[in-house]
């Protein structure tokens, strides 16, 4: 990413996190919550912004800064859970992020600035540890296979949820 996108990206992202955060105001959420909201927004580009500057493959959408959330796809959310799972985030603030970007996908939307919502299939986590962890990873990377593959949102939500069903299943069972 050249050094005048990069600047670009950084301009626009800031504006946006100024316009989602009118836009937290005017649902009268509390300010802890628009705060925190805000932050986690700002988390969320910092992963993305620091994938795209260093695995440049996948990323030539992204030409002009208000692409920027159009490009953004489901892969990019699995991807980027699994580096908070990978950094011991733990799942209440996960949830909460995720929570965050679906408010601000939402926004976009209802605003015209992006035609997608890549977290439409994206579920929040269950808030016990361990073996469901390394699930969500198998989940997330098996979820980003079938984007790479081109399956639609409807055909990764019901493949996603008959895994999810089937390691219920195992779990009951073992």
């Amino acid at each position: 990413m050249s050094q005048s996108l990069l600047s670009n990206v950084l301009n626009y992202q800031s504006k946006l996190l100024h316009d989602f955060t009118d836009y937290l105001m005017r649902l009268n959420v509390s300010k802890k919550t628009a705060a925190n909201y805000k932050s986690d927004i700002k988390n969320f580009f910092a992963w993305y912004i620091f994938s795209v500057t260093n695995n440049k493959a996948g990323y030539a959408n992204l030409s002009l800064a208000e692409n920027l959330l159009n490009v953004i796809s489901t892969a990019h959310i699995t991807g980027y859970i699994t580096n908070l799972l990978e950094s011991a985030t733990p799942a209440t603030t996960i949830n909460r992020r995720l929570s965050a970007l679906r408010l601000f996908f939402k926004y976009a939307i209802q605003n015209q600035i992006c035609t997608h919502d890549p977290t439409e299939s994206i579920s929040n986590l269950k808030k016990n540890s361990g073996r469901h962890d390394d699930h969500l990873i198998i989940l997330s990377e098996f979820t980003e296979h079938l984007q790479s593959e081109g399956a639609s949102s409807s055909t990764i939500r019901g493949y996603v949820a008959d895994i999810k069903h089937l390691l219920v299943w195992v779990k009951q069972t073992t």
